[in-house]
């Protein structure tokens, strides 16, 4: 699952992870990704940009998720520096940690962090 709320970053992410060969569900915002991890579709990763419009920020719908799908891997991305947003996430109080991958990203970045976070990569 992406969730990004810029339609072009959402919609190459979406692209690249279905031309790997997964099925991708994406959603806007915080509103739009909880209903689709309340649902019962199956999701096994879910990839979310840190600083998202609303209420929810990436690391607060992963700590949502985690409650409903304790098993959910999680993936964040981020166009901030890394030691600044996981400061921020420090300052929240967030328990939710996992990889980040800096925006822009190539392909065989994306490929490379969803491969760690799935467990799927052999190097």
């Amino acid at each position: 699952m992406v969730i990004e709320d810029d339609p072009d970053v959402r919609q190459l992410t979406v692209t690249l992870l279905t031309a790997m060969g997964y099925t991708v569900l994406q959603a806007e915002d915080g509103e739009s990704a909880l209903s689709l991890i309340m649902s019962d579709r199956h999701i096994d990763l879910l990839l979310s940009d840190v600083v998202l419009p609303g209420d929810m920020s990436g690391p607060a719908i992963a700590e949502a998720a985690l409650k409903k799908r304790p098993d959910l891997r999680i993936m964040f991305m981020s166009g901030y520096a890394e030691d600044v947003i996981r400061r921020d996430r420090e300052g929240s109080g967030n328990s939710v940690d996992a990889d980040l991958l800096p925006k822009p990203f190539t392909r065989a970045q994306l490929a490379r962090k969803v491969q760690i976070a799935m467990g799927t990569d052999e190097g």
